[in-house]
């Protein structure tokens, strides 16, 4: 779950998206069937935008968190477990213990963490 101030965002397996506005009691359903099923393992607000991470390397984008799309182009097939944005750098994790960073969600770069197991940012 994360949040950007108006916006309430969480994900979940099968690509479940809901949404809150104004009352964190209310959650509102989205559909992105359309754009993808994988499970979402992560989701964050980097300033200007909602990015969500998942398995194969599903990575969605949003301006407003109801409406998003599907980033395509990534050059990540493994499941991707956790995402963190700083100072124009996304950084992500996989399962295998694997890090990439992109400074624009599209081209993505692996760097070696010696780890074979799942790591945590």
């Amino acid at each position: 779950v994360t949040d950007n101030t108006n916006t309430f965002v969480a994900v979940g397996d099968g690509g479940i998206i809901y949404y809150s506005t104004t009352d964190v009691n209310k959650w509102n359903f989205i559909d992105i069937s359309n754009l993808t099923t994988q499970n979402l393992n992560k989701v964050i607000w980097n300033g200007s935008k909602f990015v969500s991470v998942g398995n194969n390397g599903t990575i969605i984008v949003s301006q407003n968190g109801i409406t998003w799309s599907l980033q395509t182009n990534v050059n990540i097939t493994n499941n991707l477990t956790n995402i963190n944005y700083y100072d124009g750098v996304y950084v992500v994790l996989d399962g295998d213990g694997n890090l990439y960073y992109s400074l624009d969600l599209s081209n993505w770069e692996q760097r070696s963490t010696n780890q074979l197991n799942e790591l945590e940012i």
